[in-house]
């Protein structure tokens, strides 16, 4: 098992007090999924992060809660000893990998595209900043700043993981897409033989692609995902648009 203390959410304001005797029960817990442990300072430091990590919430409450609905059908006290166990280091497991999944949640640090042959897939790196997150949901939506003269919007769509506009050259058939998005699940880009660029304006940072069809600005603030796509205007335009 490597713990990474970097990596382990902080809970703080929850409910519960954590007891002299949870902290041994978890530490009991530890020492029988390394075996009965040798370990370093960096794992030691790691060990003492994660107890930190649960001594404000009422996560040892709600484990001993499912220990005593199990005892209750368990007649062999030798048995129930061993259940236990086995249920509070499932728990604490469960307890572990969901703090992973809330870090990954984290402020946007830089994203990344990577190639896929006929398309490019958005692939995010993450700073664990508490301050500030990115939300499973849309909280607040984001309109370009400015529009290119003689385009109107066409269409427009807001749900609560992405926020769609098309905008459209007077009668033409250029347009221009704009989406703000949440950062999860997968976000392609049919960005085939195109020439990338890394861009950072205002509080953007991200990507800009040119193709033979269409040119890409895909960048975050650290929040969000946005993406402009037009099959006219150039870098600068779309810059622009968000800046």
């Amino acid at each position: 098992m490597n713990i990474n203390a970097s990596t382990m959410n902080k809970h703080t304001g929850g409910e519960g007090a954590m007891k002299s005797e949870d902290g041994e029960s978890l530490k009991e817990i530890v020492k029988l999924y390394y075996g009965d442990p040798t370990l370093t300072e960096d794992e030691k430091d790691s060990v003492n992060e994660m107890l930190e990590s649960v001594e404000q919430t009422n996560f040892l409450d709600k484990c001993r809660k499912v220990v005593d609905r199990k005892d209750k059908d368990n007649l062999h006290l030798g048995k129930l000893h061993i259940s236990k166990v086995a249920c509070l280091v499932a728990a604490f497991c469960v307890f572990v990998m969901i703090s992973g999944f809330v870090v990954v949640i984290r402020h946007i640090k830089e994203i990344q595209l990577v190639d896929k042959g006929n398309h490019s897939e958005v692939k995010f790196e993450y700073n664990y900043n508490p301050d500030t997150y990115s939300p499973s949901e849309i909280k607040d939506y984001h309109d370009p700043v400015w529009i290119p003269d003689g385009y109107n919007v066409i269409y427009e769509s807001k749900g609560i993981h992405n926020y769609y506009i098309m905008y459209e050259l007077n009668d033409s058939n250029f347009r221009i897409s704009y989406n703000q998005a949440v950062p999860y699940g997968a976000h392609h880009f049919s960005t085939e033989n195109g020439k990338s660029e890394t861009v950072s304006f205002g509080e953007y940072i991200g990507e800009y692609v040119e193709t033979d069809k269409c040119n890409y600005l895909i960048v975050t603030d650290g929040t969000y995902l946005y993406s402009l796509i037009s099959e006219l205007e150039d870098k600068e335009t779309l810059i622009k648009m968000l800046d």
